[in-house]
């Protein structure tokens, strides 16, 4: 099934997934991620995150959702496309 990319939905996945959430398929759907320079701590869904303004730069990386998922920022929002299949399996 294609993606409808031009409908996104913003969605915490920081809380809602935990590691102890079984991801099935889910999980090798990369997510693009921010994260400080060092590649340490929690990756953001957007540059903007008040936890990131400390850092000295940020980079965008995609990262499988299923490697991801111990790191995502609870207070962060991803930008989905309302067909994913990480909407229709998460427990939102």
């Amino acid at each position: 099934m294609s993606s409808t990319r031009d409908e996104l939905r913003h969605v915490t996945l920081g809380s809602p997934f935990t590691p102890e959430v079984p991801l099935g398929s889910t999980r090798d759907i990369l997510i693009t991620c921010h994260v400080s320079a060092t590649g340490k701590g929690k990756l953001h869904g957007s540059p903007e995150c008040r936890t990131l303004r400390s850092a000295a730069s940020v980079n965008q990386i995609d990262v499988p959702f299923g490697e991801a998922v111990a790191r995502l920022c609870p207070s962060c929002r991803w930008p989905l496309p309302t067909d994913s299949l990480i909407l229709r399996s998460a427990p939102l």
